[in-house]
């Protein structure tokens, strides 16, 4: 892993204001290929609903695809490795307050806190970058 950076390291994309980390993939989309995973969506409701959590990852273009299953109030990471579909995230996102967008690869992701809920969905190949 690497060391943690400030936010005054890290730079931002101006569209989705989303933090660019090593392993991004800024001309690449994962998202043109997938739908939302519905299934996962009810998981994701069911475990919210069992025991709120402080803080939610959802890494992957897949498990971003869920970010509406979230509740407004609670903070929510989204992880993506391709710029194009942080964009999109970015836009489904927008209702939550405290969500923090991100593209770059899982291996080099430090964001400085912990999570109750971490959702990470299309394996390896979905989660990590060409410099992984």
């Amino acid at each position: 892993m690497t060391a943690h950076l400030s936010d005054q390291d890290i730079q931002r994309d101006a569209i989705s204001g989303a933090r660019i980390l090593v392993g991004d993939m800024l001309m690449w989309s994962d998202l043109d290929s997938l739908d939302v995973p519905l299934a996962a969506r009810e998981v994701v409701r069911a475990a919210i609903a069992a025991k709120r959590p402080r803080r939610v990852l959802l890494a992957g273009p897949r498990a971003g695809l869920l970010v509406d299953a979230v509740p407004t109030d609670v903070p929510v990471d989204v992880l993506v490795r391709a710029l194009p579909d942080a964009r999109v995230l970015g836009d489904r996102a927008g209702l939550h307050a405290s969500a923090d967008l991100y593209c770059g690869g899982l291996d080099v992701f430090e964001p400085g806190h912990t999570y109750d809920l971490v959702v990470a969905l299309g394996g390896p190949e979905r989660l990590l970058g060409p410099d992984s």
